[in-house]
């Protein structure tokens, strides 16, 4: 009797840590939809800087890469720098909506290139729509030149926008 009372609690006490582990487990594997934002925007730098087009492509909705020249529009987007990303701030994620219908971005306030020149950065991506899945991924990026726009107002120069609406 002693033997299946032991066998029983040894058992219990497994499942019950093995579960527990579990959980924790996938709980530090997930990201939230900020955290999303904010590691893609990190990538669309990266790739501005290395002018690799194909990795900010994959980042953008079917919807935007069906209805826009991406790789013109992306390449106008490299162009719009004025040099090489030498630093940036941390950005700074959020999000907004139902399980359903996430809307997430990110963005950047202060961006510096090797000439200098200061920029803000902001992306908008849905991280998830069910019922239309094909919308799902960054379906807006918006480049400000502060340096222009310290001494402007806000001017076609100053502003680069890359979404579906153009």
């Amino acid at each position: 009797m002693r033997k299946i009372i032991l066998i029983i609690g040894l058992l219990c006490t497994f499942l019950i840590s093995s579960c527990g582990t579990n959980r924790q487990h996938t709980e530090s594997e997930y990201i939230t939809p900020s955290q999303k934002a904010e590691n893609d925007l990190e990538k669309i730098l990266k790739s501005i800087n290395e002018h690799d087009s194909e990795s900010i492509k994959v980042l953008l909705s079917e919807t935007v890469r069906d209805s826009i020249d991406v790789d013109s529009e992306i390449n106008q987007m490299f162009e719009f720098f004025d040099g090489d990303i030498v630093s940036y701030d941390n950005p700074f994620g959020s999000a907004t909506g139902s399980s359903e219908k996430k809307d997430a971005g990110a963005k950047v306030q202060s961006l510096k290139t090797d000439k200098g020149t200061e920029y803000y950065i902001a992306i908008k991506e849905w991280y998830s729509y069910d019922e239309h899945p094909e919308q799902v991924g960054i379906y807006n990026i918006t480049v400000k030149n502060t340096s222009i726009l310290s001494s402007e107002l806000e001017s076609d120069n100053a502003v680069y926008r890359l979404n579906a609406d153009k």
